[in-house]
Order: C-alpha cells, then sequence, then structure tokens
C-alpha cells in the first residue's frame, strides 16, 4: 500500500494556526473566568458588608430599646426627682451594664447638667458636664437619638432619651444615655458572627467624607469593600470595610496558569518547528514521540482541573443541551446527599423545583437563593450561580443553610424577648394589626389583655433582678400553658403582658379567659427556694366594641388595668368609659399571712373601755366594753397589726382575715355573756369587706355560730369608707341595723366628717382619734377638735368615746368636757383573753 504524505509547509502552516487558534481561545477563557470569579467574590463581598450593616443597625435598635426602657422607669423618673438616692449605684454597676452588653452610662437633670455617669470598666472619663456638649443639638430637642457616636476618640454606639413616666406621659425632667464602645474586643464579636475581619474608623476632620456607595479594592489575593456609615445625625463620619480572599481566583487562577503553561509549552515547539523546518522529517518521528508526551502530559493536567473542581467548597454541576446531569464534584453530592452516580444522566429539575427551572433554562446566565431537594427529601436553601458555555450549562451551588440560621437568630432577637421567649412589643404590634384585619374580614371580635404583675417591683428590689427575670419566665410559661395556641401571649417589657384572643363570640368569653388567670395566680411560684405568691391586674378591651385601632385597644386595655389595680390589684376589669416597708418583706409578711390563715396563728388582744363616771372611784372603773386588736404570731412573739395590715389590704386577704376576727370576737363576747358578763364588744372593720358587700353575710354567720345576742356586737367603721360609696355604705349600715348591732365611727375627725352621715346613718357613738388626745395639755387645735367632737355626739344623742387616753392630765380634761367613754394605756394595756376574763370576774376592778 502506497503511503500518502502530505506536503511539508502545508503541515506546518497547520501546525502554527492550530497553535495560534489555541492561543486565543485560551485568552478568551481566561478572560471570561477572571469576570466570573470577580462577580462571585463581589457578590460575596457586598453581602457580607450588608451583613455587618444589619449587626450595626440591630445593636443601635437593641440599645435604644433598653435606653427607653431606663429613661421610662418610674425609678429614674424618681431619682432626678430626689428621691431613692441609692437607685444608681444599685441598677448601674460593672456586671448589670456587662449583663446588658453596655459600656457606660450617663444621666443629666431637667437642666442638662450631669448628674450621674459610669463606665463599667471604672475608667475615669471626662463626662460632657452638660447633654448639649456631647456635640449635638438633637440632644437639647430631640426625645430621642440614637447611632453612631464618636467619644473619647472611639467609634461608640449612643442612645439617648428623654427620662420620663413609665406611661410615656408627663414633662421629661432629663436624658438618659447608654453607650457601647466598638473597640477590638466588640469587633471581634461581630467578626465571629460575620465569619471575617472587620474595620470601622472615624473620618478624621479635614479628610473627605465616605460615599454611602460600596467602594471597592481589588488586588491578586483579596477584595476589600467599604462604605460610608452614618452617625447619629445622619451624617457619613465613619468608614466600615471588610477583606475576603479571593479563593475562587486563586483557584481557577491555577489551573488557567497550567492550562496556559501547556499551551505556551505548545506553542513553542510549534514555533521552533517552523524556524526548524530543514530538520523536520529526520526529527519527525522524535516529534511525533513529544506530541504523543505532551498530550499524555494535558490528560495529567485536566485531571488536575478535574481534581481541583471535585476538590472546591462550592458544588458545581455540569448538564448538556438536554439538561441532563453530565458531571458533579464532591461539594454537590455531599450538599445534597446524593452518590455522583445517583445523578449522573438525570434531569436537572428533579433536584430544582421544576417550576423554577422553567423559568431560568433559556437564560444564559441567573444567580440567586434557591430551595433544592435533598435525597431525605426536605428542602435546602442554597445560593445558586449558573453560566452558559455553548451546548453546556454549568451551575454553581453554595449552601447557606449556616447564613439562613444566622438569620433566624437575628430575625429571634428583633421580634422576640430575649428573656421568656413570648413575642416582643414589635411582633406583639404586628400580630395585633393582623388580627384586627382578619376581624374587619370576617366580622368577628377580638379581645385585648393587657397585665401587669401586683407588687413586681417588690420582687426585684427584695431578692433581686434574677428571681425576677426567673418570676417572669415562670409566668410566661403558666401564661402559655393557660391559653390555646391560636391566642397570641407577648411580653412589653418589664412585667407588662398582653394576650391576644381571637374569634371570641361573647364578652364574658374573654371574662372567663381573665379570671381563669387570675385564678392560676393563686398558686405559688417555686424559684429555686423560695416560694412566691404574686398576684395581676387585668384590663380588657374588645374589638370593635371599645376601640377599632391597634393604639385605641392598647390605650384602653391599659386603662382597665390601671383601673383594676386602683380598686385593690388581683382581679380584672373591662374598659369603662404606700411605701415604708422592704419590697422582700412585704411578701414574707404576705406569706405570713397565709400561712397564719391556713394554721390558726392569729390571736385576739382584749383593750378594756371604762364608763368615764366611774373614774370618781380611783378604787374600782367600771368596764362597759372592750375593743378587739388582731395580733398574728411570728416565731415566739406577737405582732401588732401595724406591722401587717397594709399587706393584708394589699394582697386581698384583709376580707378573710376580718371575717376569722369577727368570728372569734363574737365567739369570746357570748362567753362573757353566757356567764352573767356583759360587755359590748368593739370589732374594725375593714373598707375592703364593704366594697366586696360580704359585711353582711360574714355577721350574720358569725352571730348565728356564737349564738351571741347583736346588741353586744359593735362594728366600728372609718369616715373613709361613706365617701367611697356613700349610698352602698348606707344601705349595708341599715341592713345590720335591723339586725340589733352597733356602730361607732373610728378615727373621727381625721377625715372627711361631715353632719351629713352622721345624722342620717344609724350611729351609736363617735370615736375621738388619738391624734387628737396626744397634745390636749399644750395644743388649743386639738382640745378644740376634741371638745368639738364630744358637743357633736351629745347634741345627736350619741356617745362619745376616747381613744389612746395616757396620761392623768388627758383623763381629767376628758371627764371634765363630759366624754363618756375612755380607752388607753394610763386605763389599761391591751390583755390577753385570759387576762381581761380575770378583770372580768373580779369583785373590785383596780387599774
Amino acid at each position: 500500500m502506497k503511503k500518502v504524505l502530505v506536503p511539508y509547509h502545508t503541515a506546518l502552516f497547520v501546525l502554527l494556526v492550530s497553535a495560534l487558534a489555541s492561543c486565543l481561545f485560551l485568552i478568551v477563557y481566561i478572560l471570561f473566568a477572571e469576570s466570573l470569579f470577580i462577580r462571585i467574590e463581589k457578590s460575596e463581598a457586598f453581602k457580607s458588608i450588608t451583613r455587618i450593616e444589619n449587626i450595626i443597625r440591630y445593636k443601635i435598635r437593641s440599645i435604644e430599646s433598653t435606653t427607653k426602657d431606663y429613661a421610662q422607669w418610674d425609678d429614674t423618673w424618681a431619682y432626678l426627682q430626689g428621691e431613692n438616692p441609692d437607685f444608681c449605684q444599685i441598677n448601674f454597676t460593672s456586671q448589670s451594664l456587662g449583663n446588658l452588653d453596655i459600656d457606660f452610662m450617663a444621666l443629666y437633670g431637667k437642666e442638662g447638667r450631669l448628674v450621674y455617669a459610669f463606665h463599667r470598666l471604672e475608667k475615669t472619663i471626662p463626662w460632657p458636664a452638660s447633654a448639649i456638649e456631647w456635640g449635638s443639638p438633637f440632644f437639647a430637642s430631640s426625645p430621642i437619638l440614637s447611632g453612631l457616636y464618636l467619644f473619647e476618640n472611639l467609634p461608640t454606639i449612643l442612645s439617648s432619651q428623654v427620662v420620663t413616666r413609665n406611661n410615656g406621659v408627663g414633662p421629661p425632667i432629663g436624658r438618659f444615655i447608654f453607650g457601647k464602645e466598638l473597640d477590638r474586643g466588640a469587633l471581634q464579636d461581630w467578626e465571629e458572627l460575620a465569619g471575617l475581619p472587620i474595620e470601622l474608623q472615624p473620618v478624621i476632620n479635614g479628610n473627605p467624607l465616605p460615599p454611602k456607595e460600596p467602594q471597592w479594592e481589588i488586588s491578586d489575593k483579596q477584595i476589600r469593600v467599604s462604605k460610608g456609615i452614618p452617625d447619629c445625625n445622619g451624617e457619613i463620619r465613619f468608614l466600615c470595610a471588610i477583606v475576603i480572599p479571593r479563593q475562587h481566583s486563586t483557584a481557577g487562577g491555577r489551573f488557567i496558569h497550567l492550562i496556559g503553561l501547556l499551551f505556551l509549552f505548545v506553542t513553542v515547539l510549534i514555533v521552533a518547528v517552523f524556524f526548524s523546518s530543514h530538520r523536520l522529517f529526520r526529527t519527525l518521528r522524535i516529534l511525533n514521540q513529544s506530541l504523543e508526551q505532551e498530550v499524555q502530559n494535558r490528560t495529567i493536567e485536566l485531571q488536575l482541573y478535574r481534581d481541583i473542581i471535585q476538590n472546591m467548597a462550592e458544588g458545581v454541576l455540569i448538564m448538556d443541551s438536554k439538561d441532563l446531569i453530565q458531571e458533579t464534584n464532591a461539594a454537590f453530592t455531599r450538599i445534597l446527599g446524593y452518590e455522583k452516580k445517583e445523578l449522573l444522566g438525570r434531569r436537572i429539575d428533579d433536584i430544582l423545583l421544576h417550576t423554577f427551572w422553567q423559568q431560568i433554562k433559556n437564560l444564559d446566565h441567573w444567580e440567586g437563593e434557591i430551595r433544592c431537594i435533598h435525597k431525605d427529601g426536605t428542602d435546602r436553601p442554597i445560593w445558586f450561580s449558573m453560566e452558559t458555555l455553548k451546548d453546556i450549562r454549568v451551575g454553581f451551588f453554595l449552601d447557606i443553610t449556616q447564613l439562613k440560621r444566622i438569620e433566624e437568630r437575628l430575625n429571634q432577637l428583633a421580634y422576640y424577648d430575649s428573656l421568656t421567649g413570648l413575642p416582643n412589643r414589635v411582633l406583639f404590634q404586628d400580630r395585633l394589626k393582623s388580627a384586627i384585619a382578619r376581624a374587619q374580614r370576617r366580622k368577628s371580635r377580638i379581645a385585648l389583655l393587657y397585665m401587669d404583675l401586683d407588687h413586681f417591683k417588690n420582687v426585684n428590689d427584695g431578692y433581686g433582678h434574677q428571681v425576677g427575670d426567673a418570676l417572669l419566665v415562670q409566668v410566661a410559661k403558666r401564661l402559655t400553658n393557660l391559653l390555646r395556641k391560636e391566642d397570641t401571649v407577648s411580653r412589653l417589657g418589664g412585667d407588662e403582658f398582653t394576650i391576644i384572643l381571637e374569634s371570641i363570640e361573647r364578652t364574658k368569653d374573654a371574662s372567663a379567659v381573665a379570671q381563669k388567670i387570675l385564678d392560676s395566680f393563686k398558686d405559688p411560684f417555686k424559684i429555686d427556694s423560695l416560694e412566691l405568691f404574686i398576684g395581676t391586674s387585668v384590663g380588657i378591651a374588645l374589638y370593635p366594641f371599645d376601640g377599632q385601632t391597634m393604639e385605641e385597644l392598647i390605650q384602653y386595655a391599659d386603662a382597665a388595668m390601671y383601673e383594676a389595680k386602683t380598686l385593690g390589684r388581683g382581679q380584672y376589669r373591662l374598659v369603662s368609659g404606700k411605701s415604708g416597708v422592704s419590697s422582700k418583706k412585704r411578701i414574707e409578711v404576705e406569706t405570713l399571712l397565709r400561712s397564719a390563715l391556713k394554721e390558726g396563728h392569729f390571736e385576739l388582744a382584749y383593750q378594756p373601755q371604762i364608763d368615764a363616771k366611774s373614774l370618781d372611784n380611783k378604787k374600782s372603773f367600771k368596764v362597759v366594753g372592750v375593743e378587739c386588736l388582731l395580733r398574728m404570731y411570728q416565731g415566739n412573739r406577737l405582732s401588732p397589726p401595724s406591722e401587717f395590715l397594709e399587706v393584708a389590704e394589699e394582697a386581698g386577704l384583709i376580707v378573710p382575715i376580718g371575717q376569722w376576727v369577727l368570728e372569734r370576737a363574737c365567739k369570746d363576747a357570748a362567753q362573757w355573756v353566757g356567764e352573767g358578763l356583759p360587755v359590748r364588744v368593739c370589732v374594725n372593720i375593714s373598707p375592703r369587706q364593704f366594697e366586696k358587700g360580704q359585711i353582711v353575710e360574714q355577721t350574720i354567720q358569725a352571730l348565728e355560730q356564737s349564738h351571741l345576742d347583736p346588741r353586744f356586737l359593735i362594728l366600728e367603721l372609718t369616715e373613709s369608707l361613706f365617701i367611697r360609696n356613700t349610698a352602698q355604705a348606707a344601705d349595708i349600715v341599715k341592713q345590720l341595723k335591723t339586725l340589733g348591732i352597733g356602730f361607732a365611727i373610728d378615727d373621727f375627725g381625721t377625715g372627711y366628717s361631715s353632719l351629713l352621715y352622721v345624722k342620717a346613718l344609724p350611729i351609736d357613738s363617735l370615736k375621738i382619734d388619738k391624734s387628737f388626745i396626744d397634745d390636749l395639755s399644750s395644743g388649743n387645735h386639738d382640745k378644740t377638735m376634741a371638745l368639738a367632737i364630744i358637743s357633736m355626739a351629745r347634741s345627736f344623742g350619741l356617745v362619745s368615746i376616747a381613744e389612746g387616753v395616757e396620761t392623768e392630765i388627758q383623763c381629767q380634761l376628758l371627764c371634765s368636757w363630759g366624754c363618756d367613754i375612755l380607752q388607753g394605756y394610763y386605763l389599761y394595756k391591751p390583755m390577753s383573753y385570759g387576762e381581761f376574763y380575770s378583770l372580768l370576774t373580779g369583785t373590785n376592778i383596780n387599774p
């Protein structure tokens, strides 16, 4: 067979053209790859700088919210008013500021002068003496100002808020400032969250201000993106920058360099052969061997390229023109959980959503977030970019599951209370607006319950904020367990909670839920070894009857809640058009009161009332009555009512305690009368017993159980009872009077003494308050008041009783003015049942 040889020059020309075409292809490929790598890396850098901006905004909002809580705290208001001088030292310590992730605070008075400042590291800082000296006129006029600020040559997040009362009303009396220094330590925390190094520098005076849009600095190894950040006045005064390594370009560049070396080698070889043509035939066999070696080398280089793709962190997928998968790398199979053999030959829309792929399949380029189907059937968030090269499509997949988790965490911090996990004020308002919109469409009702814990401040002051926080967490759990899944329980801040009830049919449905909540609070909250009782007051507003907007419902529910507090706490109210004892002590006393009621640790003391006419006989006094005085056992001693009655009133325990006193007094008096010792027993009645409308039933029950003649029972009432609800009080007094019971006005003359109720009501006696008796020998005003009350009682046919008689001069003056009955330590001190019984049975009763 004859061999056909290709002409010498033709073969050389073909080789030279091939080499030049290969170089041109390599140049085009290098330019395209470099552009693709830059776009991917710039996109990642832009998202990263955006994340940093979001972190800064979130931190500003967080500090602004904390500043608002402290600026609208009644304790802050009271401190600037000159009360609670230890407020700042107690609440602003290194530990408390560290817990809030805040570095310093400053408090300015009404005139803008510095009142108190503290840095958690206790650094000495030249604090501005006036709020104006912070360098911004808005500190004097704006109610709240938050943002970045250059303080002590250090970028600082600053939030300033005018000080008002808790409800936000009333004129501001000062300004509260919180600050967070963005030093290297703070930026390192953000770098851990973002996964990148961060630079935050102030703009030095005289230097041009940085632009608002991102500025790029691209080098071979990294991309630096910087962006101007506004300060608290909205002016670009800070420069934020991040640097990300050019990983894509580095890996791709290595591959491109390897391919370039290969093509360069081939080109040089061909050129060398071209200029050595006279030796071509002699070296053709050698050249053929060299070409075979180069093919082998190229195969090795292509295998290296394949290895690079296989080891990339991003998933890579190659498809043909029929959308069939031709190649994948290890990262892609790891992201979606498939084996490589399970993917080859399958259609791309088996792992991407079919409808989504139909929208982008005809595009040459696309980039964005998608959802891919994992092998286990779940979908995963993926950042997907696609490029088309002739009939081949190359897709790059980046798993952003961790980034999504970070976003969810930021969302949790923005919309949920960090302590209880309940929706915060922002999410509550959004859900309330949505509930109102749904109710409008459905023509249905919703109810808003506004709750505030009774005396929660006592828990914080008495046991510390750690116990207070634990109590709030337990309250949140108890409320959540009580309600339906579709109901929204939120914590607005402090001890304020709200509940949104949707699709209620009747008003009493909301009332039933409120009562259910009140009943649940009767059980104690157990925190470590503590057992705390705390009540709550609830205000209820109904849509659309009480309001048709979010603001109206919140306003009216809040007002109803305060009405419930005013009327005694521990109750709910629908919308209807003292200090001196430590908080810890109040809680302890309340616990003792409940235990005393349950275990019978109360006792009555009796103070005799003496007929003033019998005082002429110095050897014996005539006992005509006795006043019951409540005592409570505390360990080995009996506590007087001054130590626990106020707490009993506030805790709602005065009604059952009053019932016990009434029953015990009637029982003892019945025994005296049964033994021929007719003494009238006087029992003090709390206004709360009248307000609850239970005094009539309690009195009848006590008389029936003891079989006491009603004539020997006198109920002592205060003037304030008639002022609160004169008609109701008068009606109850008249009902009891029909039984034969006597009535005395206690502490007469200290309140709104009116001749109208003295004349109109069936009262038997007036008791002159001890405050008028104390200074009878020296005070002209007290003499006049005591004499006037005695004269008034005589004019209306009433008995006058002077209590608190402690000296002989007082006793003589009252007798000379015609006072009927005297009571006090000068005559007899309060005594036990046995001592009083011995006094009654003595033939000659000596003082």
